[in-house]
């Protein structure tokens, strides 16, 4: 009887420090493994949508309860809906950046200094840039409207519609320089990092970050776009090693186009074949030249 009970004590004490023990033996499933890795890889996208999303409903919502009871006041903010909107989308954009700083700082992204040269080869860099990003945004946009792409998608033309009707400044503001910054935060100075950091391939980081990019915008003719573009950003960001150089081709692409979209006279001049096999021509010229450069290490 004594014997079965300091068995019992034994087994009991034996189970109880086991439980206490770091559990390191066992293994993971490698599907599960996978799914965690490439959970981790597509996560910064998520946690960016719902800091987004989040922040703008609780922007409306203080500007509803702000405005309740007072007739004009109420009339006021739905006079001048899409102004609050994108006011709300623009500080929602701003916190959403502050609060992926301190992923930044995990993942060590370099944002301005790149690979070691000197003033007149970043001076180059940034005009290459400009170059690439004006002559690749409207090269794309020009061939998507002359071949009726655009029209493809009911969802694309109410997305371009709502963004032509904001205020030409705060237009500039959210999708030429906010939006910009933001997406290159996530997309390539989190998404496409945390691919190169895993050991994935360049030319698969480079597609699979892209392919992200594209459906992100939630429509085909954005997404087809977007997932362009950010094989290009993606690229240069590879080549320059520092996050200020992709910013500035997408800022640039998005203010360029933004632009040209929302005026009638310089649309219809722009968007015709002359001006497609120039703007062409200057892409793949700015995009050579970004590609041949001797970097220093």
């Amino acid at each position: 009887m004594e014997s079965t009970e300091r068995d019992t004590n034994t087994k009991i004490k034996s189970e109880f420090a086991n439980a206490l023990m770091p559990r390191v033996s066992e293994d993971v499933e490698p599907e599960r493994s996978a799914f965690m890795r490439f959970f981790c890889l597509i996560s910064p996208v998520i946690i960016y949508m719902l800091y987004v999303s989040l922040l703008s409903d609780v922007g409306k919502y203080l500007i509803n309860v702000t405005a309740f009871k007072n007739e004009q006041a109420m009339r006021y903010a739905a006079d001048h809906r899409t102004e609050f909107n994108v006011i709300i989308r623009t500080v929602a954009i701003i916190l959403a950046i502050i609060m992926q700083i301190p992923a930044l700082m995990g993942e060590k992204i370099i944002l301005v200094s790149g690979r070691r040269t000197d003033i007149k080869d970043k001076v180059i860099r940034l005009l290459r840039c400009m170059a690439a990003g004006i002559s690749c945004g409207l090269f794309f946009n020009i061939l998507f409207g002359i071949t009726g792409f655009t029209g493809i998608s009911e969802t694309y033309t109410k997305v371009a519609d709502r963004q032509f009707s904001v205020p030409l400044l705060l237009g500039i503001l959210l999708y030429g320089l906010l939006s910009p910054v933001a997406e290159e935060i996530v997309f390539r100075g989190l998404v496409y990092n945390r691919m190169r950091r895993n050991e994935v391939g360049l030319i698969a980081s480079i597609i699979m970050s892209s392919l992200f990019f594209g459906i992100y915008h939630f429509n085909p003719v954005q997404g087809v776009y977007g997932f362009l573009m950010g094989i290009i950003m993606a690229w240069v960001y590879e080549r320059y090693g520092a996050l200020i150089y992709p910013m500035l081709v997408h800022a640039i692409a998005n203010t360029s186009v933004y632009l040209v979209a929302r005026t009638d006279t310089l649309r219809q001049k722009i968007m015709t074949p002359a001006v497609l096999i120039i703007t062409g021509v200057i892409a793949i010229s700015a995009l050579y030249r970004i590609g041949s450069e001797k970097i220093k290490s």
